[in-house]
């Protein structure tokens, strides 16, 4: 069963999943018995988290970005749940909580004097922002992200370039929290220790544990929110994206 959270949480599970990846070449080592299976595979870990959702469902998270471990642990929590409901259903790709390329190109968007995105969410800055051309030619920006870079805002004005992964710097009230994240396409995201809650000491797994949750339940879903809503950036939004970075190519050559 799920476990009642405190406050305005949903239900929620926390698991951990284990499994032995095989080392087809640890039997060649030097001094290694390859008969012993031990030597033959290593131990890997994933934590499972599954939230239940007001319509009844549920939504989960894997501890794992790498394709084949995320794939083990989903194949296992389908067959678990195979063995409770033969008429379940699982969707691990084009979820719900996956993040429109959009959002990221709004995303610098409001980061020109637009930074309060919601009533509770601001953002603070953009630390990092990755992006492909129309030809699919990779560009990463690093450290503090801002139009007066030349490259940047060339992409802009071009047009035809997608966003994403970022890291995003989110000021949050209710939780009050200053929130260091890595968002992804794919609506999964990397919550980092720079992260912090005022007035709330947290350490370790404990300060890991409550922002996941808070940025899983509360933080994203009041961002997609934020860019759904922002009938300005929909209807005339991206051509002032566009002239603003025109704007700030000729300032800068």
């Amino acid at each position: 069963m799920l476990l009642k959270a405190k406050g305005a949480q949903p239900r929620r599970l926390r698991v951990r999943y284990y499994w032995m990846h095989p080392r087809p070449r640890a039997r060649l080592a030097p001094g290694v018995d390859p008969t012993d299976w031990r030597n033959r595979h290593r131990l890997e870990a994933a934590d499972v988290l599954l939230y239940e959702n007001v319509d009844g469902s549920i939504s989960g998270l894997v501890t794992a970005r790498e394709t084949g471990d995320f794939q083990t642990v989903t194949r296992a929590v389908g067959t678990l749940l195979s063995t409770l409901s033969k008429s379940f259903t699982m969707t691990v790709d084009n979820v719900p909580e996956a993040i429109d390329d959009d959002l990221f190109l709004w995303l610098v968007y409001r980061l020109q004097g637009r930074e309060q995105l919601s009533t509770e969410l601001r953002l603070g800055g953009i630390g990092e922002l990755s992006s492909k051309d129309r030809h699919l030619r990779p560009t990463r920006f690093s450290e503090t992200v801002t139009m007066q870079r030349v490259e940047l805002a060339a992409l802009i004005a071009l047009g035809e370039v997608k966003f994403g992964p970022a890291k995003l710097d989110l000021d949050v009230t209710n939780p009050d929290l200053g929130a260091d994240v890595y968002v992804h396409p794919d609506g999964g995201f990397q919550p980092l220790r720079s992260s912090t809650y005022d007035g709330l000491r947290l350490n370790g797994a404990a300060q890991a544990a409550r922002l996941i949750d808070d940025l899983w339940t509360t933080v994203l879903p009041r961002l997609r929110a934020a860019h759904s809503s922002d009938t300005t950036w929909h209807h005339t939004g991206r051509q002032t994206l566009r002239e603003e970075a025109r704007d700030q190519i000729r300032a800068l050559v």
